[in-house]
């Protein structure tokens, strides 16, 4: 009797113990699940143990590259890797990759080798972020997008602003490697098989931008593709609208562009408010100019999953020195309604969204097409675009439809080109609302793009939107004394 009521306590006792055990470690996640950045934190804590075999630092003749820009192993291409200081407990390597679908296996583990020194590492278990909206299967990926981009997490808890090891990725804690990235902090020098082979792979200096986040605005520019389209006007009018805006900064990525455009993106550069970087495509993609603007064109859908590794390249390149980071193309301006300036139109933002954490700040887009264009303006030169074409349509779509964002560069975990595929946790997506600010879209027709947004423009009447106009003085002269300095003549007289 005894022994049977000793048992029924037992029992008991320990169901008891075990629901305490399972609601502590539910209160522990929720408790953790608001530390800055990663909501994968939890899950990377743990350290592998360094097994007995010990692998060596892989030297510049054992790496493998897929091309100048992009290093290879298995099936996977990797293209920079980025030190995450943002939350206050963890530290995190983010590398910007791309994995071959085709024979791909996404339930294989990889591992993270933090390399000290030419024979000492820290080996950690890497976590996998896909880049797209969801995992796929080989299946429905070999046929029509092969290459997928993932940002690939590895834990570093010896990594600071000033220590900063090189890494590897493999499958296996003891093969050999064969790759091999500096992890940045800021922005780096140019890392290339090139100067890996004549450098015998000497990380590059790091260059550390000090600058007050507050009010600081960068923009991130897809891969340029136009071997045969003559942009230099259009881009240099882009540009500067947004020096006139308050943008800080543009940072773009190019694969093929026309002599004269070149020569402005140059210009620009030496005078430091813009970036550029020449840019391929990983695997059996093609890189010849002309081939890869084919293979572009006919494969969109490939296109367009390239274009989002590059925008997070692009945003953990800035993270920690801007305040915010746009990703728009060269036919879209985000232009104010209240206000000058993006600081001033931001402001008016944070008020009307006061009562959320925002991770990123949506602005609706309206088209400007050429279609709608009825007359030029005496007031603008023939030669400025956006200045010229102020007939838009009065359709406005509704929120979170064809958005472009301001990202709060503290709370996006993986960017894309509209909004974000992942933040952190307890953050939101807020739409600003059109009276501060909305997005002008500058197209020729709906042709070319799979918009319902742009169709349903010809449903409502075409409006007169002259609010761009407010820079069209310093725009009109800067952009005059850019093309003379360039010595770039337009069929029009500047």
């Amino acid at each position: 009797m005894k022994l049977l009521v000793f048992r029924r306590a037992w029992k008991r006792n320990v169901g008891m113990m075990t629901l305490v055990a399972v609601f502590g470690f539910i209160s522990f996640l929720r408790a953790g699940s608001h530390r800055a950045p990663a909501a994968e934190t939890d899950y990377l804590r743990n350290v592998v143990r360094v097994p007995s075999c010990l692998v060596e630092m892989p030297k510049p003749a054992q790496i493998q590259w897929s091309n100048n820009d992009w290093q290879s192993f298995d099936r996977w291409f990797l293209y920079r890797a980025y030190l995450d200081l943002r939350s206050e407990t963890e530290v995190f390597v983010r590398i910007i990759a791309t994995v071959d679908a085709a024979g791909y296996n996404k339930t294989e583990s990889l591992y993270c080798f933090l390399w000290n020194s030419n024979t000492s590492y820290t080996l950690t278990t890497a976590s996998k972020m896909i880049i797209d909206w969801k995992e796929f299967s080989v299946q429905e990926y070999r046929s029509r997008h092969r290459y997928i981009g993932y940002v690939v997490t590895c834990p570093c808890e010896h990594c600071t602003d000033d220590i900063l090891p090189s890494i590897s990725l493999g499958y296996d804690k003891c093969s050999p490697l064969t790759n091999m990235l500096p992890i940045n902090s800021g922005q780096n020098e140019k890392y290339t098989k090139h100067t890996v082979e004549n450098n015998n792979l000497e990380l590059p200096q790091r260059v550390n931008e000090t600058r007050s986040r507050d009010g600081n605005y960068v923009i991130c520019v897809k891969g340029l593709n136009y071997p045969n389209v003559e942009l230099a006007f259009l881009l240099a009018e882009w540009i500067e609208v947004h020096k006139a805006l308050g943008a800080a900064k543009i940072y773009l990525y190019v694969y093929t562009v026309t002599p004269a455009t070149e020569k402005v993106l140059q210009y620009y550069q030496r005078q430091g408010f813009l970036d550029f970087t020449y840019i391929t495509l990983p695997g059996e993609q093609p890189n010849d100019g002309i081939n890869r603007f084919k293979y572009m064109k006919k494969y969109t859908g490939q296109k367009r999953l390239n274009e989002k590794v590059l925008y997070n390249d692009c945003f953990y390149r800035h993270i920690g020195q801007y305040e915010f980071i746009i990703n728009i193309d060269i036919d879209e301006i985000i232009v104010p309604k209240m206000g000058n300036t993006w600081q001033e139109m931001m402001s008016q933002a944070k008020k009307q969204s006061y009562h959320k954490k925002c991770s990123v700040y949506c602005f609706r887009s309206v088209y400007f097409l050429d279609v709608f264009h009825t007359r030029n303006h005496d007031e603008a030169p023939a030669y400025l675009h956006a200045m010229q074409h102020t007939n838009r349509s009065s359709f406005i779509p509704k929120k979170d439809f064809n958005t472009k964002c301001f990202y709060d560069s503290r709370y996006v975990l993986v960017s894309r080109n509209h909004y974000p595929h992942r933040n952190i946790r307890g953050t939101h997506h807020c739409s600003v609302q059109p009276d501060i600010g909305f997005l002008h879209h500058y197209r020729k027709t709906c042709a070319d793009i799979p918009s319902k947004a742009c169709r349903a423009s010809f449903s409502e009447p075409i409006v007169d939107d002259k609010s761009i106009w407010k820079y069209l003085t310093a725009v009109s002269s800067s952009v005059k004394t850019t093309m003379k300095d360039l010595n770039i003549t337009h069929s029009k007289p500047l």
